[in-house]
C-alpha cells in the first residue's frame, strides 16, 4: 500500500506540472518534499529488498579505518565489493556498527545527484521522477545501492558527452567504477552516444536485436569462454561467469509493446525532439538499452541490470514528448500512456504481487525500532527466491 500511495502522489503532482497548475513557490515545495520522500524511503528501508544481506554480512565482516592504521590497501582483500564501496563501508564502519547510517546516507548522495541530473536534463521534473520511480528506484535505489551510485554518477557525465570534456567523462567513470564494475563498459559510450544515425540505421538495428533474442541466438557466452582468462579482477570474472549460466529467455508481452511503440515516437516526433540538446545523446542511450536487452539476452542478469545505465534515458525523452503535442486531448492521451507504461514497471511493488514480496511491505527502519516490531525481512526473501527460481525452471 505504500509503494501505491507514492505512486499516486507522484502522478497527482505529475500531472499538475504537466498542466502547469503549480506556481514557482509550490513547485519548489513539492520538489523538496519529493526529495525527501525519495530519499527518507530508501535511506530508512529496513531489511526490505533483495540485496541488503549481502550488505549487511560485508559490513559486519569489515574493519574500520582505525584498526589498520589507514592503510586502505588492506581493503583489497574484499574482492566481493568494490574498493570504493569498501572504502565507504570501512569509514561508517568505524562511526556505528549500525548499517543503517550508511544506507541513509548512500540514498543522500544518489538521490542529491538523481535530482541534480533531473532537474538540468528534464523538462517536466516531477514527470520525470514518476518514470524513474516506476523503472529504476525499486531496483536500484531499494536493492543494488553500488549501481545505483555508479548510475547517477553516469547521468551526471553525460553532460560532459555534450560538452565534449572527454578528460572529465573518463574521471566520472572511474569513479562510477569504484562502485560497481560494469561501468567500466561505459567508457566506450564517450564515442558513440552523441552521434547522429539515420532512423533506417535505428530500425535495422532494432530488427536484428528482436531477432537474435526470438530465435534465441548464442554468441556471447563463446566469446565469455574464449577470454574470460584475460580478466584480473575477481568481482568481474566471477559475476560475468555466473551470469552467463542463468538461463532466460526475452518474453515479447506488454513491455516489448510499450518499448516498440515509444520508439515509434521519438524517431516519428524526431526533428521537432532535437531541438532539445540532449536529444541525441538520450535516443541513442535508450538504443543500448535495446542492445543490453535483446543482443545480450544469454547474460541474463548481467544484461537486464546494465541495461538500467541506459533504459534511464526515458525519464527525459518522455518528459521531452509532452510539449511536442499542443492539443489537450493528445497530451492528456501521452499522460496516460506515461501512466500505464509507469504502472506496468512497478506493478509488481504498487500492487504486491508475488514477484515483489521482497519489498513488500515496506518496513520503515524507526518505527520497527521504535515500536519493537518483529522483522520478516528473512522469511519474505527466503518466498522470494523461491518464486524467482520457480519462474526460472
Amino acid at each position: 500500500m505504500y509503494y501505491l500511495i507514492f505512486f499516486c502522489i507522484l502522478a497527482f503532482f505529475s500531472f499538475l506540472e504537466m498542466e502547469d497548475k503549480m506556481n514557482p513557490t509550490l513547485k519548489d515545495r513539492v520538489y523538496f518534499f519529493l526529495f525527501l520522500l525519495f530519499w527518507l524511503t530508501a535511506g530508512l528501508r529496513f531489511e526490505t529488498g533483495v540485496d541488503w544481506p549481502g550488505y549487511t554480512t560485508f559490513y559486519t565482516d569489515i574493519e574500520g579505518i582505525n584498526n589498520f592504521d589507514f592503510q586502505f590497501s588492506y581493503l583489497f582483500k574484499y574482492s566481493e565489493f568494490e574498493f570504493g564501496y569498501a572504502v565507504l563501508n570501512s569509514i561508517f564502519r568505524t562511526i556505528t556498527s549500525n548499517i543503517q547510517l550508511l544506507f541513509l546516507f548512500i540514498a543522500f548522495i544518489t538521490n542529491l545527484m538523481l535530482f541534480k541530473s533531473i532537474k538540468k536534463y528534464s523538462d517536466h521534473i516531477i514527470v520525470s521522477l514518476l518514470i524513474y520511480y516506476s523503472t529504476i528506484y525499486f531496483v536500484l535505489d531499494l536493492s543494488g545501492i553500488r549501481q545505483c551510485i555508479a548510475l547517477n554518477i553516469f547521468l551526471i557525465s553525460l553532460d560532459s558527452i555534450y560538452k565534449k570534456e572527454f578528460l572529465k567523462y573518463i574521471l566520472l567513470i572511474i569513479l562510477a567504477t569504484l562502485f560497481h564494475t560494469t561501468a567500466l563498459f561505459l567508457i566506450p559510450m564517450y564515442f558513440l552516444l552523441n552521434r547522429k544515425f539515420k532512423n533506417v540505421v535505428y530500425i535495422i538495428f532494432i530488427i536484428i536485436g528482436v531477432l537474435i533474442s526470438f530465435i534465441q541466438i548464442t554468441w556471447l557466452l563463446f566469446i565469455i569462454n574464449s577470454f574470460t582468462g584475460f580478466f584480473q579482477l575477481d568481482a568481474i570474472t566471477s559475476k560475468l561467469i555466473s551470469y552467463s549460466y542463468r538461463g532466460d529467455t526475452r518474453n515479447f508481452g506488454i513491455g516489448f509493446v510499450f518499448n516498440i511503440l515509444l520508439f515509434v515516437f521519438y524517431l516519428i516526433k524526431r526533428n521537432k525532439l532535437e531541438s532539445n540538446k540532449m536529444f541525441t545523446i538520450f535516443l541513442n542511450s535508450y538504443m543500448m538499452s535495446f542492445f543490453f536487452y535483446y543482443y545480450t539476452w544469454e547474460l541474463s542478469e548481467f544484461s537486464s541490470r546494465f541495461r538500467l545505465y541506459f533504459f534511464i534515458a526515458n525519464i527525459f525523452l518522455l518528459s521531452y514528448l509532452i510539449d511536442i503535442y499542443n492539443e489537450k486531448l493528445k497530451r492528456h492521451l501521452l499522460f496516460l500512456f506515461i501512466i500505464s507504461f509507469s504502472i506496468f514497471y512497478s506493478r509488481i511493488y504498487i500492487f504486491q504481487m508475488n514477484e515483489g514480496i521482497a519489498y513488500n511491505p515496506y518496513q520503515n527502519y524507526v518505527i520497527y525500532e521504535l515500536f519493537d516490531l518483529n522483522s520478516t525481512g528473512y522469511q519474505r526473501l527466503d518466498e522470494f527466491s523461491r518464486t524467482f527460481d520457480s519462474s526460472n525452471e
